[in-house]
């Protein structure tokens, strides 16, 4: 449900809207991609509709940003008819050069 109403005061006009819905208990999860015993991560990537040199120039980014070693591109699926192809890429990565940079870009 949605209601709005504008006021006006002086030479102010003032909106408000307020919405009431139902939330949902829908629980959501995370996971860790830190393999486990070591310093690495496995990066898991979702590209969809990307198969062109786009994709090759963001992991190459990405190799250099964060000092990442290969990256495996997949294909996992096509829908021929809505012509979308699925596409994933995995890497590995040292932890210690993922946590410097991260803690940098949050300041």
């Amino acid at each position: 449900m949605l209601w709005s109403h504008l006021f006006k005061i002086w030479v102010y006009t003032l909106l408000v809207k307020i919405q009431i819905m139902k939330k949902l208990e829908v629980r959501t999860r995370g996971f860790s991609t830190r393999v486990v015993g070591t310093a690495l991560f496995i990066i898991p990537l979702d590209y969809d509709n990307i198969v062109d040199e786009r994709l090759i120039e963001e992991l190459r980014f990405l190799q250099e940003e964060f000092e990442i070693g290969n990256f495996y591109v997949l294909e996992t699926s096509m829908h021929a008819s809505l012509k979308v192809f699925l596409i994933h890429a995995i890497g590995i990565a040292v932890s210690d050069r993922m946590l410097i940079q991260a803690s940098a870009g949050s300041r």
